[in-house]
């Protein structure tokens, strides 16, 4: 098991076990526990992969990429189907990370194929450069 910082076990143990946050609380707390020099906030979608009928998917996704990377919003997809993005930093006001947040989630839930079934999200999370991550709701 790794060893974490004294700081990752504190901020760690502020955090309820099996809880899923609404974004604005998540949102907040991270800003509020944030003590890092970098102070990015990133999200990270965990997408459903399992339907192998699907194969048109990563099309898509792909497509969405290059439509993300053109508005010059920096969205990265790894081998397993997790989209990791930037939300920005804990120096921006609440009301902005939030506004973020939801463009983001937005975009992300209309990269669902219209053919989908079942759940297309099956983990949100959020967290800092270096910190924990909180678990989010689905519900805006």
């Amino acid at each position: 098991m790794k060893k974490r910082s004294r700081r990752y076990q504190e901020v760690k143990n502020q955090i309820p076990l099996n809880k899923h946050f609404s974004a604005q609380e998540g949102l907040d707390f991270l800003c509020s526990h944030n003590q890092e020099k970098s102070k990015n906030i990133k999200v990270s979608f965990a997408l459903d992969w399992t339907n192998k009928k699907n194969s048109n998917l990563t099309k898509t996704i792909s497509s969405e990429i290059a439509k993300f990377k053109k508005e010059k919003k920096p969205l990265k997809v790894d081998k397993s189907g997790n989209i990791h993005t930037l939300v920005g930093k804990s120096d921006f006001g609440l009301e902005q990370l939030t506004t973020n947040y939801q463009n983001i989630y937005n975009k992300v839930a209309n990269l669902r194929p219209n053919g989908w079934k079942g759940q297309f999200l099956n983990l949100i999370a959020l967290s800092t450069t270096m910190g924990p991550s909180l678990r989010v709701s689905f519900k805006l």
